[in-house]
């Protein structure tokens, strides 16, 4: 947390703090990714052989009372080395080879980490050592393959830049001011991504704050050249009034979040213009606050039905824009909120397009066959292999007009065609 210290703590100056980590599927652990290496950790793999640098890895008898013989009965077996430990088998060869059992100085049998026919397919990979007359067998940790996968990370998680006042520090940075009380630092969380996802995978923070996680998806995707998406949520909490975050005009956390999204991205892009490929990665975002639908709902007053009636002449809610329209559409539709949304003057309407193609809205009034004969031209100008059209119920001048839109549309090989 503070190598420096945190008096506030009981009996001791408290420097750590603790992270809870949890997995859907425990059997998938194997799947988490490494640390990169750091320069001096590269200095280890100070041996070298035909395939290349290594360094002396773990030992390959089992430790720790799950792997004893009992336990891994199979795993218990001879294996015989030659004089002057310059070759090893699962058989004898010479009868002054030595004969060496998983067995720990106190006499405790264990087992050996890999099969037998494993272990021989493997041979060039097992490093032969004697020490006060044991001989021991340990993996070589391969340099090529660490630097690939990265390091498993510790239990004892820690950097410099870990340091809780660093995630202080680059929030004054980013706004030359102190706006949010104990940020997290953005390269922990970056670590924390980089072990448990994929380049793709979309990262979801329940509690973003400051917005911390975005800016760490966006530092790693730089780095990775990553795809990876992140979706923030943070409910609206109110800025404190004697706080600097409410005097430089931030009312509530939210603000503060999305501002610090829109720097952080034009500081990574900053940070590696240099880096090849760089000018592909996505620092864009959208804001969805959460609401009640765009649509009203029937609602019938029995004794007022005549009002009833003309309150749902007009179905949206009053005072919401096309696009808040188009993207609750996208919510129903299943369509991933993300897809670039064009929109297009055709004679007068508003027609949007939302993922080159796969959907058309026009939530316009005084629909013409004209506005649909533009929308196959805007069609056909993307080409999609699926599509289908969305219209504002009433906003067909009568039943003919939809009646021909419908046929001009399926005409041209648009099927899905659906009024709200």
């Amino acid at each position: 947390m503070n190598l420096k210290g945190n008096n506030d703590e009981f009996g001791f100056s408290g420097t750590h703090e603790y992270t809870l980590v949890f997995m859907k599927n425990k059997n998938a652990v194997e799947e988490l990714n490494g640390l990169d290496l750091t320069d001096d950790e590269i200095k280890d793999y100070n041996l070298s052989d035909e395939f290349g640098s290594y360094k002396q890895g773990a030992t390959l008898m089992r430790t720790g009372e799950a792997g004893a013989r009992i336990f891994r009965p199979k795993g218990y077996y001879p294996i015989y080395v030659r004089k002057y430990l310059s070759d090893f088998s699962i058989e004898r060869k010479n009868e002054d080879d030595y004969e060496v059992f998983p067995e720990t100085k106190d006499g405790k049998a264990m087992s050996w980490r890999r099969s037998k026919e494993y272990l021989m397919k493997a041979k060039s990979e097992i490093i032969i050592k004697e020490n006060k007359e044991n001989i021991s067998f340990y993996k070589k940790q391969r340099l090529v393959d660490d630097m690939k996968n990265g390091k498993k990370a510790k239990t004892l998680f820690y950097k410099p830049e870990y340091s809780s006042g660093n995630g202080t520090a680059l929030i004054k940075k980013l706004f030359n001011n102190r706006l949010f009380d104990h940020p997290k630092p953005h390269i922990l969380i970056k670590d924390f991504i980089k072990i448990g996802s994929s380049s793709n995978s979309i990262i979801l923070d329940l509690f973003s704050g400051s917005a911390t996680t975005s800016h760490a998806v966006m530092q790693l995707n730089a780095e990775e050249n990553g795809k990876r998406k992140f979706i923030m949520v943070q409910l609206p909490e109110v800025c404190d009034e004697q706080g600097e975050a409410f005097k430089a005009g931030y009312k509530n956390v939210c603000e503060i979040g999305k501002e610090r999204t829109r720097r952080a991205g034009e500081k990574v892009l900053k940070e590696n213009k240099e880096k090849e490929g760089i000018g592909n990665l996505d620092i864009g975002f959208k804001v969805f606050k959460l609401d009640s639908s765009n649509i009203k709902k029937w609602n019938a007053d029995g004794e007022n039905l005549e009002i009833s009636i003309e309150n749902m002449i007009d179905n949206f809610v009053p005072n919401r824009t096309q696009e808040d329209i188009v993207y609750e559409i996208m919510i129903k539709y299943g369509i991933d909120l993300t897809y670039p949304l064009e929109i297009r003057n055709i004679v007068g309407k508003k027609v949007f397009s939302v993922g080159f193609g796969a959907l058309f809205i026009c939530i316009d009034n005084e629909i013409t066959l004209e506005l649909v004969q533009g929308i196959v031209k805007f069609k056909d100008e993307l080409n999609p292999e699926v599509t289908r059209v969305v219209f504002k119920d009433n906003g067909f001048q009568n039943d003919s007009v939809k009646a021909n839109a419908i046929h001009i549309l399926r005409r041209n090989k648009i099927q899905e065609i659906m009024s709200i």
